[in-house]
């Protein structure tokens, strides 16, 4: 799939993207994320069922969450975006000398982080509607400069499907009981400028309206 053909998706009438505001939300989406993990091998087993860290708890870092719509309502994915303009972010733990030059030219600079999907909907576009979600998002905070750590496995799809460059080299990370990891990072607004994809034109607004809502609410 092309970058275009990814972002070219409707938005869903399907399932309900939102930021995660109640604990309820929030609990649901780290144990979700864990249990994806947990069966990828990039966390170990813990006695409570989640998949959380210390920057979860900023009130800068956001999660997004899909739910089926109807009486259900069933959590299918999650993905969280992390601000990195007054701290550091966790990859650069790992790859802070990559990252330095970006710091350097004062690049406000954001982390996607956390994407799970249910295994019975990873064929249903949820990581696509997530990812669209997360751009109006990141668009809207001026947060466009965008940083990802992946498994070497999954950076084809990143950079194909999403335009991220790779920015690092593959290294052990800590916190995903050292998988091979890669750097990638994205300028979203200057990717969207060079691309003739409808996403800028349908579901950007559609999504962005639907983000702007929210923040004002929160």
């Amino acid at each position: 799939m092309k970058y275009s053909q990814f972002f070219a998706l409707k938005f869903p009438d399907c399932f309900e993207i939102k930021i995660a505001e109640t604990p309820l939300e929030l609990e649901e989406a780290y144990r979700l994320l864990y249990k994806v993990y947990l069966e990828a091998g990039y966390t170990k087993p813990n006695l409570l069922g989640l998949r959380v860290f210390e920057y979860n708890y900023l009130q800068t870092t956001k999660t997004f969450i899909a739910k089926t719509k109807g009486q259900k309502r069933e959590l299918v994915g999650t993905i969280t975006i992390i601000d990195g303009i007054h701290t550091k972010l966790p990859i650069e733990k790992i790859y802070e000398k990559e990252i330095l030059p970006l710091r350097q030219r004062n690049i406000p600079l954001a982390e996607i982080s956390g994407l799970a999907i249910h295994r019975k909907y990873r064929f249903k576009n949820v990581c696509q509607y997530l990812s669209q979600y997360v751009a109006a998002y990141a668009l809207l905070k001026d947060m466009e400069n965008l940083l990802i750590a992946v498994h070497p496995k999954h950076k084809d799809f990143y950079q194909k499907c999403l335009g991220f460059q790779q920015i690092g080299e593959e290294k052990p990370y800590p916190t995903a009981q050292g998988n091979p990891s890669v750097a990638l990072y994205l300028n979203l607004k200057e990717r969207l400028k060079n691309t003739n994809c409808s996403y800028i034109s349908k579901n950007i607004p559609q999504a962005s309206s639907q983000v702007a809502i929210e923040i004002a609410n929160l």
